[in-house]
């Protein structure tokens, strides 16, 4: 009876075999290769540029053969070129992008990861408001944040009075040691002028008695 139900289980597999195919099946050498591929990929950006506004094309080249390059942000897939330029980007963005392959049996094998780091374009950085201060970081053309003009001419105001008081600060520091004197020469002049006198009335006494005694 036993054997039957082996019999059947044996017959069942045969009429529905398993269409088995997973990731762990990508060979270990050829997918060290991909990801060696993966790694030389290179990206840049640039700017575009449009009154206060600023967008970026971002450039992905070194893209080899059966290399896909995801872009996470917009589930885009991209492959069969050595170099690509994607338009449109906003600023103050990282963008993630992941990089497969479409060789059968590795399909599934995240290679590499990579991002692209975007700055903010500041369209204050040529106000009059930084004339004197460009190497501010608010008079940077590019920024790590992003500000509007209120912000922006509050930051100045308090970086130009910070700046101002340094100076200050620095002018006070360059006293002279001869200004140092002449201060202290004021501050006790009266006491020096009376111990002055008093050395010098000692003295002529001492004087006058030697005198006498030797006569």
């Amino acid at each position: 009876m036993k054997r039957k139900y082996w019999y059947i289980l044996f017959l069942l597999v045969m009429l529905f075999p398993l269409n088995i195919r997973a990731s762990y099946y990508c060979d270990y050498s050829e997918k060290a290769k991909l990801k060696k591929l993966a790694a030389n990929i290179n990206t840049i950006y640039t700017p575009v540029i449009s009154g206060d506004k600023a967008t970026f094309n971002i450039t992905i080249n070194n893209i080899f053969d059966n290399l896909i390059v995801k872009d996470t942000s917009s589930g885009i897939s991209y492959q069969g070129n050595e170099e690509i330029t994607i338009k449109g980007y906003a600023g103050g963005i990282s963008y993630l992008f992941e990089v497969y392959t479409d060789i059968e049996d590795c399909e599934d094998e995240l290679l590499h990861v990579f991002y692209v780091n975007v700055p903010y374009y500041n369209p204050y950085y040529q106000d009059e408001l930084c004339d004197g201060i460009e190497e501010y970081s608010m008079c940077q053309k590019w920024m790590s944040y992003k500000v509007d003009y209120e912000k922006f001419k509050t930051n100045i105001a308090i970086y130009k009075k910070t700046s101002e008081e340094e100076i200050i600060d620095e002018v006070v520091d360059e006293e002279t040691w001869l200004d140092i004197l002449l201060e202290y020469y004021g501050e006790y002049y009266s006491y020096l002028y009376g111990m002055i006198i008093i050395i010098g009335i000692f003295e002529i006494y001492r004087l006058d008695k030697r005198d006498s005694f030797n006569l």
